[in-house]
This record gives structure tokens, sequence and C-alpha cells, in this order.
């Protein structure tokens, strides 16, 4: 999707920690992706592999960078520990996670940047890469159509037993009550979502053609609009929606307050026979509880992509306990959720003209003119890019392209202020990506409502600004 690679484009900025992206200085940058073996080459669209090594290979080289890629992550021996000393940006993914540890933070004196090409910072120790100055940045809502669409798959499995009936054609076998007695339909069903963020909401709108009865826990309420679209009503306190859901969807961020949330008792207040899917971080379960549960009967049938930890180990008790839909965490990289999805994107970014001093300094890219010095990559992956300053006003340039765009890119320096009247207007927007620290001109609960990809480049300019600061 485009956001991924509107991110892929800030890397050499921030990894630099200076404001332009074009810094001269040539930067270590270190991916660590998934193997994709023998499936590497089956589809040229595959880019999250460590074969196709995000599709940026050619893009940061021509930057004059060095681009190493590995899937060998563990161990005092591995690939990754040969470079962790001098590397200054580490890519990594939530489907084959680096744990960025306090002890691995020490150890890179010269990093700079983190990035998550996914969705999730809870593999890497936050308080020690803001105490170490590192930036962390994720591409938030890169998959949220993938992982939505996977969680409604998930349901249809487990309502419909559908996976007995699989392993019966498998085995040869045919036993049609062995499939029925526990096959049910989704409609009239009560389904509790646990997290109404981009990917909650999504689900949300997919379940209501199955005329469910939708129930939604989250800190904050959905827009009224939503709720009437869907018809999903807010329960406030977790512990009370718990035991009216047949199926229970978990859409939480992992955190402090959400690990092992789902313990031994919480899971005791949920409906006997209830339906679980979990895509979001297998630690906001307690593991053996859930064995505990699923041997019991308690929980019917439990299903997700997520593990604790991953990839999970062969003796992990999950992939034995009954009634399961588990697999390897693939919900939200689907081939049009990698980087480099053929479809092409319309672009837009705002910054000042420089006028005269436009053509002084090569290095000088955050002007109209240079356009971020991002417009030959972007134009070679099929995307059109149409920069202005003009942003004021019915008759703006700006104005002339709102109602189509799907990324805006705009800077604190010359910002466009987005409004929720801005946002209704642009119908195909994804991302709203700030080249520069702060998204304080955005609305922030409009873009959140309308599923948009908020996006900033945190630490980009901090040098810049303590310099200034001093002076």
């Amino acid at each position: 999707m485009a956001t991924l690679s509107a991110a892929a484009a800030t890397v050499d900025g921030t990894g630099s920690r200076t404001l332009h992206a074009n810094s001269p200085d040539s930067k270590k940058i270190v991916g660590v992706f998934y193997k994709a073996n023998e499936y590497a080459s089956l589809n040229p669209e595959f880019v999250g592999c460590a074969e196709a090594a995000l599709g940026i290979r050619d893009w940061l080289e021509s930057k004059g960078h060095q681009y190493i890629v590995t899937d060998d992550k563990e161990g005092p021996n591995c690939e990754l520990e040969k470079h962790i000393h001098d590397m200054h940006v580490l890519i990594t993914t939530p489907f084959h996670p680096v744990y960025v540890t306090a002890e691995k933070i020490k150890k890179a004196k010269n990093l700079q940047l983190l990035l998550t090409a996914g969705v999730g910072s809870d593999h890497i120790d936050l308080k020690a890469a803001a105490d170490a100055g590192i930036n962390v940045v994720e591409i938030s809502g890169s998959n949220a159509v993938s992982v939505a669409e996977d969680e409604l798959m998930r349901i249809l499995i487990l309502v419909r037993n559908f996976l007995p009936g699989y392993h019966q054609v498998i085995d040869g076998d045919w036993n049609v009550a062995g499939i029925a007695h526990r096959a049910y339909d989704l409609e009239g069903k009560t389904v509790g979502i646990i997290g109404a963020g981009r990917i909650g909401k999504l689900l949300l709108q997919r379940l209501k053609p199955f005329n469910c009865n939708l129930l939604y826990h989250d800190r904050l309420m959905i827009s009224p609009e939503l709720e009437k679209e869907t018809g999903a009503k807010f329960e406030e306190d977790l512990d009370e929606i718990l035991p009216k859901c047949d199926v229970v969807v978990i859409n939480t961020p992992l955190t402090e307050k959400t690990r092992g949330m789902f313990d031994k008792e919480r899971i005791g207040k949920l409906k006997k026979g209830v339906l679980i899917v979990n895509n979001a971080r297998a630690a906001i379960m307690d593991t053996q509880a859930v064995v505990d549960a699923c041997s019991s009967g308690h929980i019917a049938g439990y299903s997700g992509d997520v593990w604790n930890p991953q990839p999970a180990p062969r003796d992990h008790p999950w992939r034995y306990i009954p009634n399961h839909a588990m697999t390897p965490h693939v919900s939200g990289t689907t081939i049009n959720s990698q980087a480099n999805s053929p479809d092409s994107k319309k672009i837009v970014g705002v910054f000042y003209k420089a006028n005269e001093c436009a053509s002084l300094n090569p290095e000088f890219v955050g002007c109209a003119e240079a356009a971020l010095g991002i417009r030959d990559w972007l134009e070679s992956k099929g995307h059109r890019y149409i920069v202005t300053d003009d942003k004021e006003g019915p008759n703006c340039e700006l104005e002339k392209h709102i109602h189509d765009m799907h990324v805006l890119i705009t800077t604190p320096f010359h910002p466009v202020y987005v409004t929720a009247e801005k946002i209704k207007k642009a119908k195909n927007l994804q991302l709203l990506l700030t080249a520069g620290v702060g998204s304080d001109h955005i609305d922030l609960k409009a873009t959140a409502d309308a599923g948009i990809t908020v996006v900033e480049i945190s630490g980009s300019n901090a040098v810049s600004v303590a310099e200034d600061e001093l002076m």
C-alpha cells in the first residue's frame, strides 16, 4: 500500500536526523524479514520477504546507503549481531520480529531509527529507545483492511465448524454429523469487539450485513455516524460485555495494561461455549488459561495468528488445543498490504516555495521545487506525485485534488490544516504524512473516525531544533 511506500521514502531523512531527505552521508540500514525460499519468485508483488527486501533496495542504494537484509536474528552469532554495533536503521516486521531489548539498544551505538513495516511496536523496549533518543516509527493502519477481513473469515470458520469438514476431506473421511453437531449461523449471534480502532471499525462494518447483535468496548466511543451505520452498541465495562457475547474479537494493542488481560479470572466471565478470535497480540491472553478453557469446553473455539513468542516453537501448547483455527502470523501480510502494491496512488505534497533559493543547495529538498527529493522514486513505483504551495481558499491548487488524492504530505513549516470538513471531502484519502514533527494541524478524531493513517517523523529534526534553541 502507499502507506508503507511513503514511510520508506522518509527513512533517509529520519535516519540522518537532519531536516532534509537526501542528506549525502551514507547510512547502514539493516532489514530483518522472513525467508520465502521457493515462494519468493512466484509473485513479483510479494515484497515482504528477505529475498525481495521490501522492494526498496534499489532506491536506498541509489541514495548511497548500505542495505543489509537477513532473516537470521536469534543467538549471539546470528547475522543481525554482526551489524548491530554500527547500523543506523533497523527495519523489522510483526511477522518475523526482532525483539529490540534494552540490551540490544545498548549495543547499537549508532542506531537512529527503528521502523516497523507493519502495525505494533510491542517488540521494542520503548522506554530504552526513548532514553537513547532513537526514533520509533510504525506504519499504523497499513494493513487494517487485511486484518479485518481475516478476522471475519476466522469468525465464520469457528461458527460454521469448518475445519473438521476440511480435515475429513483431506483424510478421506465423510461424516456430516461430525461437523453439523456444532455448526451455527452467524446471524443473530452477539459479537463483541474489544478494541474499536481502525481494524475494529472495519470489522464492525463488515459484520453489519450478517445481522449480528454488535457490541464494542474501547476507551473511546466510535462516531455516532458509525454507530448508526453498523448498529453497534458501546459497552463501557469490559467485564459486563463479556458474558453477553457468543463471539469475542480482540483488537486491543499490547501494552502493560493489556498484557495478560484475559487471565483465568476474566476468561471465567465469558459465556460458556464462547468463540474467540485474537489477531491482536498473544500476550494479551494468559497462555495456560486459554489452554485450560479450551480443554474444558468453556472456550468452544479459538482462532488467531499471533503467538508468544514468534515464531511459535514446535511445542507451543496452542498448537494442540481442541477446536482451534490457528495459523502463523499472516493476517496483515497480504500482497495488497505489502509495500509496493501495483495500484497507482495520487500523492499530493504541500511545501513552501523557495523561489530563487531553490537551486542554491542540492541538499535543500524541503521546498516545493525539490518536492522532498522523492519524486523520481514515487513515479518509478507508478504513483502520481503532485506538489504545490497553494493551499488556501476554495480555488487553491490543493482543493482541485482533495477529492481523489490517496496521500497528503505536508510539513509543520507550511502546514495544511486538515479539518473535519477537508476529511469529508477527501473520500480516497488513506495516509496523512507530516514530513517533520507534530500532527497538531490535523483533526485526529476525524481522521480516526475515517480510518485514515496519520504518520509523523518523530525526532527527525530534533538536533536542528535543539541547536536552534541553544543559539
